[in-house]
């Protein structure tokens, strides 16, 4: 099959899902997305060198021992912060777990690349002399369970600003092992990347929503009309058949061979109502439509006839597009019905002359 059979299934399949169903689905998507992006950068973090220096101070450390009671550490856990290679800036918070059940804590490491702050004689530096330098651990500090202050193992003053994805140091209404894993909101609402991807990202998602909104709606207006077809189609008698062609010549529509060959094929909308005929007949009185596939693309002929001494004559034949039809006759819908609806299209819709048959 080629790729474009499925497409009909595809957007069948998305009309019949609720917005709950899509918004449900966007979140499990999100998720799992999220899920294993997270994996893949804990990953990364526990693989670079910021994180592998720190851990091995962190494990040897006598004040770290004696802070949580334990000579025996491990950071198993989940590693927040950041590592900023190309602005060269690093902020780790790494979970302490005592080895004997004492008290839990999280270590706050900070770090600078060792070409920060030195003197550009070639300008900045390339991304793989970025990717192979050496780091430096200028800030270390941990703070355990129960702890109303951190201990500040060491310092040094640093030479770039903290980015705003740097986790908070300042108390919160978040507990602190959960306020290490996210950024210090106050400095990331002043910081203007991070604007400007909130941004960026409600413009994405307020787009997506508008798109489905429409296909929604565009979708509801198609069934009501496919609704609207099944009530006004007529039976294919002779008489109505000949009345069809003359409308169409009268109309100047030269049908395509592949329209007229595969009438009966519905592969698209047009394609399954080519040639069937739509309308209402009452006395000798017939208003009816019918879509066709022509060289320049799909049209809706409307045609009214009556019958005069035992033959039909057309006396309104006029062409516009499907799109329009559905849209004018849904319209008129809402306050007719659908014989009155059709009925009234055809009387405000100026007629072709009829001498062209």
């Amino acid at each position: 099959p080629t790729p474009t059979r499925g497409l009909p299934m595809s957007l069948s399949l998305i009309d019949r899902v609720s917005i709950k169903q899509l918004i449900g689905c966007c979140f499990g998507a999100g998720g799992v997305t999220m899920g294993f992006a997270l994996l893949a950068r804990q990953r990364s973090l526990r693989d670079h060198a910021v994180f592998t220096a720190a851990c091995s101070q962190l494990e040897r450390a006598p004040q770290v021992h004696e802070r949580i009671g334990s000579m025996s550490v491990n950071t198993r856990g989940v590693i927040g912060g950041y590592v900023d290679i190309k602005a060269g800036s690093a902020v780790l918070t790494i979970p302490l777990a005592p080895a004997g059940g004492a008290r839990k804590g999280v270590a706050r490491v900070e770090a600078e690349a060792e070409w920060v702050g030195g003197a550009a004689v070639d300008g900045e530096p390339s991304h793989e002399i970025k990717m192979r330098a050496r780091w430096l651990l200028r800030h270390m500090e941990i703070e355990a369970d129960g702890d109303r202050d951190a201990l500040v193992l060491y310092s040094v003053p640093a030479v770039l600003p903290p980015s705003p994805w740097a986790p908070s140091r300042e108390p919160s209404v978040l507990p602190r092992g959960l306020r290490a894993f996210f950024p210090d909101l106050k400095a990331a609402a002043q910081s203007k990347e991070v604007m400007q991807l909130v941004t960026v990202g409600s413009l994405m998602v307020a787009m997506q929503a508008s798109a489905f909104v429409a296909f929604r709606r565009q979708q509801t207006l198609k069934r009501e009309f496919e609704q609207l077809q099944q009530l006004l189609r007529l039976a294919p008698e002779p008489w109505l058949s000949r009345v069809q062609a003359e409308a169409l010549v009268i109309a100047q529509i030269k049908r395509t061979p592949t329209a007229v060959a595969d009438s009966g094929a519905a592969k698209t909308s047009v394609a399954a109502t080519e040639g069937l005929i739509f309308g209402a007949v009452k006395d000798e009185l017939v208003r009816a439509f019918s879509v066709v596939q022509a060289v320049d693309g799909a049209h809706a002929v409307l045609f009214e006839a009556v019958k005069v001494g035992g033959a039909w004559r057309l006396r309104h034949v006029s062409s516009t597009r499907p799109h329009t039809l559905q849209d004018d006759l849904l319209v008129a819908l809402q306050k007719r019905s659908a014989a009155e609806a059709l009925a009234q299209m055809i009387d405000v819709t100026p007629s072709l002359p009829l001498e062209r048959a």
